[in-house]
């Protein structure tokens, strides 16, 4: 059994959907929104739970800026008023553990899907082969 310290809300869920769709729309390219990459960075959170609970605590104060700033939460925000809440958010102290860490995660984890890779002309991740491109063998080419 899970221990309840270790989920988020459909609330908090809410938000970090809203957080990465934001700064990962969707366009000609996948967004945030076409990938896993919530669930990812959810699942490495519960690993880890003073970060979880870091990261819960971010949430309600985000969703609470939201309220007193736009009228509600993050995630039912039109995306003008979206934009300019999570803009803020780097400068505002009280975010300063919680934001590096969801941006890293963010991008290390949207990155390493494979769709997201090829559909912007890379190979994908490599982890498979050792780092390495397939077909490559790590020789230094002449």
């Amino acid at each position: 059994m899970t221990n309840p310290s270790q989920r988020l809300s459909p609330a908090d869920y809410e938000t970090v959907d809203a957080l990465a769709a934001t700064l990962l729309p969707s366009d000609d390219t996948p967004g945030a929104a076409d990938t896993p990459v919530v669930p990812m960075i959810i699942g490495i959170l519960k690993g880890h739970p003073e970060q979880l609970e870091l990261f819960r605590s971010a949430l309600a104060r985000i969703n609470g800026l939201a309220r007193g700033t736009y009228g509600d939460e993050l995630a039912r925000l039109p995306p003008p008023s979206r934009e300019a809440l999570i803009g803020s958010l780097s400068a505002r102290q009280e975010f300063h553990p919680f934001w590096p860490m969801f941006r890293t995660l963010l991008m290390l984890c949207f990155y390493s899907i494979p769709k997201v890779c090829r559909s912007i002309g890379l190979p994908g991740p490599s982890i498979d082969q050792g780092g390495l491109l397939p077909g490559t063998r790590g020789e230094e080419s002449a």
